[in-house]
């Protein structure tokens, strides 16, 4: 790759020509706000506007807000920028030889840079992004660790506890192959329901979604996990210098002494598999209706997103907006461990705890929000453990499952607000089914 050039240097024509297949490929088209960022910011870096690529300018121009909006507590712009740098780099790796030019957005700068291809064909990355870096994943799992093995998580089991560094390759590899198959699941549930004629009930509940101008917005929720101090994993690799694994694999620590609470910081962006599949189930589901969604995790998220966009909130503990959606709710998640009915103290859900390895029961609460307390249409899939998400995903993409259940609503309930309590079961961490113990609409 040459050194970068500037805009008039280089034909827009070109550049025009390579934004198109940026923007039409596969990691650029499940994002509508990541298209229309670059778009604007392409277009803008082409005529050198560059008082038009201010953070509070972007987000009136882009993203619908008021011009005087607090940027400090809606970082709308800066979370789909590094989206966007995540995207591109993943792009290009993949690419690197097919387009004259390449488009970068630099760290800290909201003005694209375009450069030259003149490189060979090789298997190099292209320039400023290592094999290992944080652009290797385009979706929204844990940050990889840094050059070195900086940072790990962990996960202490017994008195020979294992650190876990995030595997985002893996993750992504698991994430596709999960929305493969659950998009070949989806089409032939699909396909049952139209045959079965059970398509009417099945559109009206997914309908405050489906049918949106803006595209729906799915947000998971992480767990909290613990990750190695640099300074510890230095001394570690002193001490067992044959002992010490690249990156991404296990660490076994020595079986006696202490761990000081000063080596364990904590981390907040680990996700859940059954998660995972739950939203990749909701995703293909969306793309089968012929609705465009957003992914999103961590703090990418405001208060404003939530209103000018139809949401699907993915996880129950592990999701602070699950919580901060249902707390008022007829059914809410407690303790950890339950499922609670706010009207009638007497009735609970309790996780099982007393089963195999190979049987897992769970429970979980659905709630379809047409009318929330964040001023816009969520819909919650709150298991109290992550394989009740993933069951409770496919049991509201099951044309069948879903008709049984609403044949009893009452008239008008595609308006309402409803919540259903279900029990779900998995074998072998394969999901099998799932019974509804509770449903209440208001």
């Amino acid at each position: 790759m040459d050194e970068q050039d500037p805009p008039a240097e280089i034909e827009k024509e070109l550049v025009e020509h390579a934004l198109s297949d940026v923007l039409d490929s596969p990691i650029f088209r499940s994002s509508k706000q990541c298209q229309l960022l670059l778009r604007y910011i392409v277009d803008h870096s082409l005529a050198r506007q560059d008082d038009l690529l201010r953070e509070r300018v972007i987000g009136a121009s882009v993203f619908d807000r008021p011009p005087d909006y607090d940027t400090g507590n809606d970082p709308v712009v800066r979370g789909r920028a590094a989206e966007i740098r995540k995207r591109l780099a993943q792009y290009y790796i993949d690419h690197q030889e097919d387009s004259a030019v390449q488009i970068s957005i630099p760290s800290g700068s909201y003005r694209a840079v375009f450069s030259r291809n003149h490189r060979p064909h090789s298997a190099a990355q292209p320039d400023g992004v290592a094999e290992n870096s944080e652009h290797s994943d385009i979706l929204p799992f844990p940050v990889a660790p840094e050059a070195g093995g900086a940072t790990a998580s962990a996960e202490i089991i017994g008195a020979k506890p294992q650190i876990r560094q995030p595997l985002l390759r893996s993750w992504a590899l698991w994430t596709v192959m999960i929305a493969t198959l659950a998009v070949l699941g989806g089409g032939w549930a699909f396909q049952q329901w139209q045959a079965e004629g059970r398509k009417h009930l099945f559109e009206q509940f997914w309908a405050p979604f489906s049918k949106s101008s803006k595209p729906t917005l799915i947000y998971i929720g992480t767990s909290p996990s613990l990750r190695l101090s640099p300074s510890y994993l230095e001394n570690y690799r002193a001490t067992y210098p044959g002992l010490t694994p690249p990156p991404g694999t296990n660490i076994d620590l020595p079986t006696t002494g202490t761990i000081s609470t000063s080596d364990l910081i904590p981390y907040n962006g680990s996700i859940g598999f059954g998660d995972v599949a739950a939203t990749a189930r909701v995703a293909s589901l969306l793309m089968s209706l012929g609705q465009d969604y957003d992914l999103r995790y961590g703090s990418d998220i405001s208060i404003s997103d939530m209103r000018s966009a139809p949401v699907v909130l993915i996880g129950g503990y592990s999701n602070s907006w699950t919580l901060k959606v249902t707390h008022d709710l007829r059914y809410t998640l407690e303790d950890g461990e339950r499922i609670v009915d706010n009207k009638d103290k007497s009735k609970e859900w309790k996780k099982m705890v007393n089963l195999s390895s190979v049987q897992q029961n769970d429970y979980a609460v659905v709630s379809r929000l047409t009318s929330s307390n964040t001023g816009g249409v969520v819909l919650v899939i709150a298991g109290i453990r992550g394989s009740g998400n993933q069951a409770t995903a496919d049991f509201l993409s099951d044309p069948q499952q879903l008709e049984k259940l609403l044949q009893t609503a009452p008239s008008g309930w595609e308006r309402m607000n409803m919540q259903v309590v279900l029990q779900t079961e998995t074998i072998n961490g394969v999901p099998k089914g799932a019974d509804v113990q509770a449903v209440y609409y208001w």
